[in-house]
């Protein structure tokens, strides 16, 4: 393997294992030497193909990417993907379009790609009300990821050889990236709109619990959910799979008497009622947020709806016990922290613990005078999620 500057200054990476070789001509010594090692990774998992730069010759000249993007719409790989997919992913399509629709489909790069993402920075949101707000690093990347499969049907259908989106450095999104911390999440649920309201509370806590995305838990719907043994069958995710999601027998009491309270003309398991017509829709989880007299921007702005989809469900809590590494669950905490009070009222009860020293004992009595938790003050559903109890008879 070697990159090799060309007299022209563009640099020419070789990538070799056994009898295989090629080489492909690039802009940047840097996307010459990630070529260079994909490449030679390819060769040695046995999934490297030659091109066939020959097969170029018969394909038509001049075709630009507004040219192309009509034919990729009546391909296979595009009718392949789901309905919501296609849906989605048409609008990503437009502003390349406009922008590199001119561009010769064979005399693409990488810099063009480069200059778009770094003008799509600096566009304002069309739905944005702040002057300053400018396009998320999530938005670019989608847009870019929507041209990167247009170009690697071109190479099947052998209209170009490389997909130059592949060397180069997608933007990110810091909101997708963040970890929730357990105070962040102690406010989100501490919030009086969350804590007053069953359904909500517990749609959040088996969006913790079973580390779904909102929509596929606010899209469930009452066939879904078995009872023995308890959990929600998703026939279909983003991700086009299928999923089961296995509940704890207390969040499964709560989902159940959300399910047996609500009308029988409404086929979801959360559900919201709609505003314009009759009938249910799927659950709408911001409604939480609208209620009269609830402090918005205290919980919106560090938890963020936006950021639950993956924060949230992603999240796992690591701590080191005696030289080994455990992961511990949200309702596993709050059951270690109800444990904890009784222990200390324990110790406080000396017909109980007759052997415990004095200053123990009164260090204990100190604690508890200023413990958090009470059981008048815990949440029914962190209640009955942490230690089983019965679920609420009179869901929200």
């Amino acid at each position: 393997m070697s990159v090799v500057m060309l007299p022209s200054g563009r640099f020419r990476g070789f990538a070799r294992v056994r009898d295989m070789k090629d080489a492909q001509t690039f802009d940047h010594q840097k996307d010459a030497q990630t070529w260079a090692d994909k490449t030679m990774g390819r060769m040695r998992k046995g999934t490297w193909v030659k091109q066939d730069r020959t097969a170029l010759e018969d394909a038509p000249k001049g075709l630009t990417i507004a040219d192309v993007w009509p034919q990729y719409l009546k391909s296979e790989e595009w009718l392949a993907k789901a309905d919501s997919t296609r849906r989605s992913e048409i609008p990503k399509h437009i502003p390349v379009l406009a922008e590199l629709g001119d561009k010769l489909l064979t005399e693409l790069t990488a810099d063009d790609v480069r200059a778009y993402i770094s003008k799509r920075r600096d566009v304002k949101p069309v739905r944005s009300k702040d002057p300053k707000a400018k396009l998320s690093g999530a938005q670019i990347r989608l847009e870019v990821a929507a041209l990167s499969a247009m170009l690697a049907w071109a190479i099947e259908t052998k209209k170009i050889i490389d997909n130059v989106t592949l060397t180069v450095k997608k933007p990110v999104s810091d909101r997708r990236t963040q970890r929730m911390s357990d105070q962040v999440i102690g406010k989100f649920f501490s919030c009086p709109a969350i804590d007053s309201d069953l359904k909500a509370y517990t749609f959040f806590m088996t969006l913790f619990s079973a580390g779904c995305r909102p929509g596929e838990i606010s899209h469930a719907e009452k066939s879904w959910l078995r009872d023995q043994p308890p959990q929600i069958t998703l026939p279909r995710t983003k991700n086009e799979d299928a999923r089961t999601i296995v509940l704890p027998i207390p969040v499964h009491r709560c989902i159940r008497a959300i399910v047996d309270a609500s009308p029988a003309t409404c086929k979801y398991i959360f559900a919201t009622k709609k505003r314009f017509e009759e009938g249910w829709g799927p659950y709408n989880y911001r409604d939480a947020w609208d209620t009269p007299g609830i402090e918005q921007s205290v919980y919106l702005d560090e938890v963020g709806l936006q950021g639950i989809a993956v924060e949230v469900c992603e999240r796992r809590v690591s701590v080191q016990a005696k030289g080994e590494q455990m992961m511990t669950e949200p309702h596993q905490r709050t059951r270690a922290l109800l444990k904890t009070r009784r222990f200390l009222e324990t110790l406080t009860m000396p017909g109980d613990t007759p052997g415990i020293a004095d200053d123990v004992r009164k260090t204990a009595r100190q604690l508890l005078r200023h413990y958090p938790l009470k059981s008048s003050s815990i949440c029914p559903v962190i209640r009955c999620i942490a230690t089983g109890f019965p679920q609420p008879k009179q869901p929200a």
